[in-house]
């Protein structure tokens, strides 16, 4: 009930609800599997739709949803194979690899789109440490598994304690890309706010894209005149480069 989208998980259940479909929200502590089966406060569940970070479900807290998972008695969605499959960053090295694509038979428009979207990524190794360092200012290290920015840094601003964890952990890194940016008037003044978009994808089809705008090292709800944006698609000869956005006071 802490959570900040709360209200909005509230929404959707009504919105199930409206359509003849039980739906609840549940603390992952509240699951009980019985009989083969995933039980919750108000019945057998036949789907979950898993909100926590506990990707791979190795909490003590998600030992009924893991059973029933590996079970087939449930249905997960995202679940540890999906993750694994879409969400590891190790993938990154693959998309950024023209050759290995190429090998892999995929053509060149699509390759070519790959190039653009996705920044030179390598595994860090421990032989390669010497190299890495002498390059931190232009790599940004990320690790494997985590997700919303924890455990990843700036090259720029390493420590040789913190490299050294790096390089004994679970990383990857990636050149440095400077975040886009879009100005805004915030209260009558402009100002230069980063811009992180984000796409909703289902069956390979773009249902929705959003953005977030903040300032610091990473995406968050803080900065004043940020925070969730909704994204218009306009043809792009109707934009103005550096075209000034109406004021976002609220946003």
């Amino acid at each position: 009930r802490n959570q900040f989208l709360y209200p909005e998980l509230q929404l959707f259940r009504r919105l199930f609800q409206d359509a003849g479909l039980r739906c609840e929200i549940a603390d992952p502590r509240e699951l009980r599997w019985e009989s083969g089966e995933l039980r919750s406060r108000e019945g057998i569940d036949d789907l979950v739709y898993h909100r926590l970070t506990d990707f791979y479900q190795q909490e003590a807290t998600s030992a009924s949803l893991r059973h029933a998972y590996d079970a087939r008695a449930v249905a997960v969605t995202p679940n540890p194979h999906v993750y694994a499959l879409l969400a590891d960053k190790r993938d990154l090295i693959a998309f950024s690899d023209d050759s290995l694509l190429a090998s892999w038979g995929l053509d060149v428009r699509s390759r070519e789109i790959l190039a653009r979207a996705v920044p030179e990524t390598r595994q860090v190794r421990r032989e390669d440490a010497d190299e890495l360092w002498s390059r931190r200012k232009e790599l940004f290290f990320k690790p494997r598994t985590s997700h919303g920015s924890r455990g990843a840094f700036d090259g720029s601003k390493l420590t040789r304690k913190t490299f050294a964890s790096i390089i004994e952990g679970s990383y990857v890194a990636q050149r440095k890309v400077p975040p886009a940016e879009r100005t805004l008037r915030v209260d009558g003044e402009e100002r230069r706010l980063k811009v992180d978009l984000r796409c909703v994808v289902y069956g390979a089809r773009v249902q929705l894209i959003s953005a977030r705008l903040y300032r610091g090292q990473t995406t968050n709800l803080r900065t004043e005149g940020g925070g969730l944006a909704t994204v218009f698609s306009v043809p792009a000869s109707e934009v103005a480069v550096g075209e000034t956005i109406p004021d976002a006071s609220g946003a």
